[in-house]
């Protein structure tokens, strides 16, 4: 691996003695983190193969919740891990700005989402702590942080990070699932707390031995405490982890309204020691134990008048030393409220209505413990529900999804199982998945018609969003773009006679947006194109019967093959079939041109001439047909001067010899030339008789091989004399 191309910007993190450092990916020209581990003498070729091993099986199997790897390896004796840069921060800092029950809890989700990947592939985290869970700064999605391992086993047990080791892992370096399911557990009791689960009287964090107990969290939420005490139980094999369900809230009875670190929803005037007093749910006001029963019946003031009266002079003293306590005898004795309450309802009373509805029902409440049927309070309870479920309604409308949800989150845990949410539920879902429909269609519709599957998808997933929102302008939007570009693609297919995907670009142009205007040109090129296609195959049709039956140019006028297959080019220029067919034509009219020539039925060729002009036949053709006359007619000239020649040495006697210079030769070079001469024919037999009778004369003085030669001449011309062929036959016998 070469890391040069990675310049090093700034040193942020120092962990296990791993250097974090900012860095500009000069090729790529973007923002990396580069992880460097100095090999030492001390560490194993073994340890540093594995945890390359284990990164190159993270690279090839990411996880949304982990950061990305983008390049591992060892350049000049540094282990070398470079990921993704992302701008975020780690839990310490968010802690710092206070975080919600719930927030802790989608983090913790989060996570352990993040470990079961891991674990899934083998992968010990084995570095989890508050530095290595990032918040991104724009989304707030949680993200675990690449695995720095402690290579270096000699390297100081003092740091911060150390406090989050399992015992196992402190005490003999035994890493396993396990040990992080131990540190993430360390990890929630601090976020939850503040503090470790194990100090010493210094408040520094000891180790953890097998007698110590997991001190009770100050929160309402039994699945909670139960969860920690799972992950931080001292043997490995008792720990345990539920990946898909951190916390059992279902077996819960009481709602948790414990904020942690810096908490952002508090007003002033309430601490947090006042709010874990609640221990019910916070919209059900706290049941009394009931009136006393009055205690200054009639009866019994007239009977013992007197001891009232010292009584009452007692009183005077006392309430003279301690208002307050005269107030709280009057509540006991049924005589007056609370002595607490008025001040209690004051408090309430001077929240600002931009505090959480924590605070205000927990103020609130804090009235209903004293006068469980103070109207006050509950109107106060039930107004603050209204408008904070109006505030929900209204963040979702306008589309700030991540405030919706922080809010909902908090009503569901101040008021959980409220019907009068479940619309509210419903409507972010919805908007939430219609921007994600939105979004992923997007550039689904980037690459237009070369990727008719995708833009088919965004058309499905623009009609799923109008169907939920049929306001939506951005996918109205869309879906009026994409039936454009599905018109235009009608149109181009109509217009080059393609019309079955005209007709199919025309129909999901009508799905995308019946509604379109740029939908009626090509609804009107589709059905002229598909009127021109029967026009077409109408012509086709009958020239092909035409063409069968012979008529290829006549009778004239446009009742033949010719004129009927140039009446569909006018409708069609393009079309191959009436072009094929058009030069197939021609050929068959130079072939039967050939064959009358043959036959020498001039009247018939001439007319055929004649008529192949008239409907206009090609000037190749006409040329071909000009051509084959002037040649016949010159082949025939020569045939009748060959005759002539041969006639004079017939006459000469020079029948068969000298060669190339008798009749026989001369005749067949006329033969060549016009075959159906009959001068030459009549003359060539004329020949082969002269030749047999001389064949004969031979034979009878006795000059057999002379016989046999010229013999072989006449049945060269005549064959199939058997006469000839007899005396042939016996003469070679006999020779």
């Amino acid at each position: 691996m070469n890391s040069e191309r990675y310049e090093e910007l700034e040193i942020y993190r120092q962990t296990n003695g791993w250097q974090c450092a900012l860095a500009l990916d000069t090729e790529r020209e973007q923002s990396v983190a580069v992880n460097r581990f100095h090999i030492n003498a001390s560490l194993t070729q073994s340890t540093v193969e594995e945890y390359l091993e284990s990164i190159r099986l993270l690279s090839e199997n990411p996880h949304p919740n982990v950061v990305s790897v983008l390049e591992c390896g060892i350049d000049n004796d540094h282990i070398v891990v470079v990921t993704e840069w992302m701008e975020a921060e780690d839990l310490n800092a968010r802690k710092e700005r206070g975080m919600s029950f719930d927030q802790i809890v989608s983090m913790s989700t989060t996570i352990a989402t993040a470990l079961q990947h891991l674990h899934t592939h083998g992968i010990v985290h084995r570095s989890i702590s508050p530095e290595s869970v990032l918040f991104e700064a724009e989304t707030q999605v949680v993200r675990l942080d690449l695995p720095l391992w402690k290579l270096d086993s000699s390297e100081s047990s003092g740091t911060p990070d150390h406090a989050y080791d399992a015992p196992e892992v402190r005490s003999s370096q035994l890493y396993s699932n396990a040990s992080d399911f131990y540190s993430m557990g360390i990890l929630l009791y601090s976020t939850l707390t503040g503090s470790f689960p194990w100090v010493d009287q210094n408040g520094t964090v000891r180790l953890h031995v097998e007698e110590d107990v997991v001190p009770r969290l100050p929160l309402a939420h039994p699945s909670v405490q139960q969860a920690i005490e799972d992950m931080l139980a001292y043997r490995p094999s008792a720990r345990k982890l539920l990946y898909e369900n951190v916390f059992d809230f279902v077996a819960d009875k009481k709602t948790d309204s414990r904020l942690v670190g810096d908490i952002r929803y508090r007003s002033g005037l309430i601490d947090v020691s006042e709010i874990q007093q609640v221990a019910l749910p916070l919209d059900q006001p706290v049941s009394s134990s009931g009136d006393s029963p009055t205690k200054n019946s009639r009866f019994w003031l007239y009977s013992t008048v007197m001891t009232v009266a010292v009584f009452g002079i007692l009183a005077s003293v006392y309430a003279y030393i301690n208002f307050d306590g005269v107030k709280m005898l009057f509540y006991e004795v049924g005589l007056g409220d609370h002595p607490e309450l008025s001040e209690r309802w004051r408090r309430a009373e001077s929240l600002g209505r931009n505090q959480s509805l924590i605070t205000i029902i927990t103020a609130y409440n804090k009235v209903l413990e004293l006068n469980p049927n103070h109207n006050g309070a509950h109107q106060a309870i039930s107004d603050a529900k209204t408008k904070r479920r109006e505030d929900i309604e209204s963040l979702i409308r306008n589309d700030e999804f991540a405030f919706a949800q922080d809010r909902l989150d908090e009503y569901r845990t101040v008021v959980p199982n409220d019907p009068e949410l479940a619309h509210l539920v419903t409507e972010l879902e919805h908007r939430q998945r219609r921007d994600q429909l939105l979004a992923d269609a997007r550039p689904l519709v980037a690459a237009g018609m070369e990727d008719l599957a995708l833009l088919h998808a965004a058309v499905l997933a623009y009609k799923t969003v109008l169907r939920l929102f049929p306001d939506s302008e951005e996918a109205r939007q869309h879906l009026h773009e994409i039936a454009v570009m599905y018109a235009t693609a009608a149109i181009e297919a109509a217009n080059a006679s393609d019309i079955q995907a005209a007709q199919d670009f025309f129909e999901k142009a009508k799905y995308a947006d019946p509604d379109a205007q740029e939908l009626d040109e090509a609804r009107d090129r589709v059905e002229l194109a598909k009127d021109l296609e029967t026009d077409i195959n109408t012509h086709l049709q009958r020239a092909k019967t035409l063409f069968d039956d012979g008529l290829l140019i006549t009778p004239p006028g446009p009742d033949n093959a010719m004129s009927t297959y140039r009446q569909v080019l006018v409708l069609d220029a393009d079309n191959d079939e009436a072009k094929s067919k058009l030069v197939e034509i021609e050929e068959r009219l130079i072939e039967q041109h050939q064959k009358l020539l043959e036959e020498r039925e001039f009247g018939a060729e001439k007319n055929l001439v004649l008529a192949a002009e008239q409907a206009g036949v090609s000037e190749v053709t006409l040329d071909a047909m000009s051509d084959a006359l002037e040649k016949l007619q010159n082949d025939r000239a020569e045939a009748a001067s060959l005759y002539r020649e041969a006639q004079s040495l017939f006459q000469r006697g020079y029948i068969s010899k000298p060669a190339n210079e008798n009749a026989i030769a001369v005749l067949r070079r006329a033969q060549a030339l016009d075959a159906k001469n009959t001068d030459v024919t009549v003359l060539l037999d004329q020949c082969a008789e002269r030749s047999a009778a001389v064949a004969l004369e031979a034979y009878g003085a006795g000059l057999t091989d002379r016989a046999i030669q010229y013999m072989d001449v006449a049945l060269s011309i005549q064959p199939m004399n058997d006469v000839w062929s007899l005396q042939y036959q016996s003469w070679t016998e006999t020779d």
